[in-house]
């Protein structure tokens, strides 16, 4: 079984996670000089649409987060390797570290809704299997994380279904053209449906960052927990959540 585990942890930490950060590295090298690597930047322009890495701020704040859950997964290692933690919590840390870079590359409402809901049960999977002195309450404070979240999905999926109804589109980029030209369309000017479909969704990043009223359940979580659940917990799924919230933001 350790061995398993070592070639998971070589996989996502060495082969892949490595290598889409080399990936990565390479576009935002070839973006800054793009009269030095032409063919290299004509690559990366033309698949911009795609996979939304030629932004500068986007490319950034990846291979930062690709540093963070290297780091996160090596310390679910150690503890695994140590014997305190099982082979089934490091797989859905590896999960839980993809569903943060995947959260970021997206682009539709509904879709990094759904991929947060993933990383929630996730989340809810690793505190459950999390081996220490106090079993029975981690298992009752995942729960709780588990209804908690299951209400603020309810909101945020009305939330999509207010908005798609007044732009008839969940894509975020096309959202925030509207609202930059909503003078001439009049689709944003003053809509309180609007207003409310993002107050809806709110209640979902605010959850998902353990901000008020939800901040009982982090600390809840993070009494009863090792630090590697604690560090993939509060570093490598709040920062996704921050960018998909700045991103929101611009659009009300």
């Amino acid at each position: 079984m350790e061995s398993k585990v070592k070639e998971i942890f070589f996989h996502n930490c060495v082969s892949v996670f490595g290598g889409y950060f080399a990936v990565l590295a390479l576009n935002l090298l070839s973006s800054w000089a793009p009269h030095t690597f032409p063919s290299i930047w004509r690559v990366f322009y033309l698949t911009e649409m795609n996979w939304r890495s030629a932004y500068y701020s986007m490319c950034v704040l990846k291979l930062f987060y690709i540093v963070l859950a290297m780091v996160g997964l090596y310390i679910v290692y150690k503890y695994f390797d140590r014997g305190e933690v099982n082979y089934h919590f490091f797989c859905l840390s590896a999960l839980l570290a993809w569903g943060g870079l995947f959260v970021m590359s997206m682009g539709n409402m509904f879709h990094i809704i759904l991929v947060l809901d993933g990383v929630s049960l996730l989340l809810v999977g690793m505190a459950a299997l999390n081996v220490c002195g106090a079993e029975e309450r981690v298992i009752s404070y995942a729960l709780h994380y588990y209804l908690l979240s299951i209400f603020t999905s309810v909101l945020a999926y009305t939330g999509c279904y207010v908005i798609y109804l007044v732009t008839r589109t969940l894509n975020i980029a096309s959202i925030i053209f509207m609202a930059e030209h909503s003078a001439a369309g009049g689709v944003f000017c003053n809509n309180p449906w609007i207003v409310l479909g993002g107050l809806l969704i709110a209640t979902k990043v605010i959850f998902l960052l353990g901000l008020f009223p939800f901040q009982r359940y982090v600390l809840d979580l993070c009494a009863t927990t090792n630090y590697g659940f604690i560090f993939m917990f509060l570093v490598v799924v709040k920062l996704p959540v921050l960018v998909v919230a700045a991103q929101m933001m611009k659009v009300f």
